[in-house]
């Protein structure tokens, strides 16, 4: 069992959302410039397409990035409680998000950018709900969030605002409750795409799943599931960037054309090997080949190319291209990549233990280790119960959290 004083736990609530970790203060950094943000104009819908898929919602396959889609990109670095965690602004990548967004095709007066202090509950709220009535009938919205995602005291999502206060995340914060109560009214015969980079970001697939219901065609791919903490690093926003920019890699079929379920592919092997956690993807309303973007070279070439390995320097790198005995390698740090050449044969797989429904564990979490038994798996993804906790502690583990075994079946 779990004894923490009510402080702590309200505490943790909050801060366990950190999606990037900081040891130190950032340096002070000259101010970055959003994006622009001109006046939203709302443009004519265009007509139906004639075909979806079976199952799919009715803009399944319509093209992505056109003159009807409005998007909203919101990051946070920066909060206006000191008990939040700043993250450094090192090549940051929500602002190269929306600039890639428009050079996909999307009209610069359709983008809106909310960094840090702009980013307050009620102007991402009200920024939001323009966005979405600025979106026309058959045209699409993509929402962007990156920063913090905690879970509440009663158990929702929350993505924390500039001036999110600890400990009131959900009266303060950006809550899944809020967020479908800014969107229920206004996305019928849309769609709309949720992209977050934070922790518990995959409770924006849920949030998709219920504005399915109300005939809207929406689906998220996010960093984390909706049970998990989140990365320290911009992982996530690296690959969505390259799956943007036609990155041939992402190509796992060499047909020229970067899919969302390819997009998709990349993202889930990117945190799972690198960051040691299982993303999060609702998809069910898109067609899987829905293009993200052109290929932007030559199809990646070896056998190895996509996979990752661990390297001589024990670092976690991905196979661009191999020949056979020399592999292009990509290694990511904190919000960049370099690519090398090495020896096909340095590369070591990265294996971890499979552990059954019904294995009773010792698994650390917040520095403290604490009896948990599996209740799925999923390849050697195990989700866990903490017997004693609320269901909404339950999540996906590997294996490098677990600390001991004290019963299989």
């Amino acid at each position: 069992m779990r004894v923490m004083t009510r402080a702590v736990l309200l505490s943790l609530l909050l801060l366990c959302g950190c999606n990037r970790d900081v040891l130190a203060a950032p340096p002070a950094v000259a101010p970055i410039a959003p994006v622009a943000i001109p006046a939203i104009a709302v443009v004519a819908a265009p007509a139906a397409p004639d075909l979806a898929p079976s199952g799919a919602g009715p803009l399944a396959s319509t093209p992505l990035f056109a003159p009807t889609t409005h998007a909203l990109v919101v990051g946070l670095l920066t909060f206006a409680d000191p008990g939040m965690t700043s993250f450094s602004a090192t090549d940051r990548r929500d602002v190269a998000v929306a600039q890639k967004l428009v050079s996909r095709g999307v009209p610069a007066a359709n983008v809106t950018t909310l960094l840090d202090a702009q980013a307050t509950r009620d102007v991402v709220l009200a920024a939001l709900a323009a966005s979405a009535d600025a979106t026309p009938v058959g045209g699409t919205l993509v929402v962007y969030y990156a920063g913090h995602g905690t879970r509440t005291s009663d158990g929702d999502i929350a993505y924390i605002a500039y001036d999110t206060q600890g400990g009131a995340a959900e009266s303060t914060g950006l809550s899944i409750t809020s967020l479908y109560a800014t969107l229920a009214p206004r996305v019928a015969g849309k769609r709309v795409l949720f992209l977050a980079d934070c922790c518990h970001s995959g409770g924006l697939g849920g949030l998709a799943s219920r504005l399915v219901a109300l005939g809207a065609t929406a689906a998220s791919l996010t960093s984390a599931d909706a049970s998990n903490t989140s990365t320290g690093n911009w992982t996530y926003s690296q690959i969505l960037l390259e799956g943007l920019s036609g990155e041939p890699c992402l190509d796992a079929d060499s047909d020229g054309t970067i899919g969302i379920a390819e997009l998709e592919l990349g993202v889930r092997e990117a945190m799972r090997y690198r960051e040691n956690q299982r993303s999060g993807a609702f998809l069910a309303s898109v067609d899987p080949a829905l293009a993200i973007a052109t290929r932007s070279g030559a199809p990646r070439a070896g056998t190895s190319a996509g996979r990752f390995f661990r390297s001589r320097a024990d670092e976690v790198v991905r196979v661009e291209s191999d020949d056979g005995a020399t592999a292009t390698v990509r290694a990511y740090d904190y919000a960049s990549s370099r690519d090398v050449s090495v020896p096909l044969a340095s590369l070591a797989a990265i294996a971890s233990t499979r552990y059954p429904v019904g294995a009773q564990l010792s698994v650390e979490w917040e520095g403290r280790t604490w009896p948990a038994v599996v209740t799925r798996a999923d390849g050697d993804f195990a989700y866990i119960t903490y017997p004693g906790w609320p269901s909404y502690w339950d999540e996906w583990i590997l294996s490098d959290r677990v600390r001991g075994v004290t019963h299989l079946p």
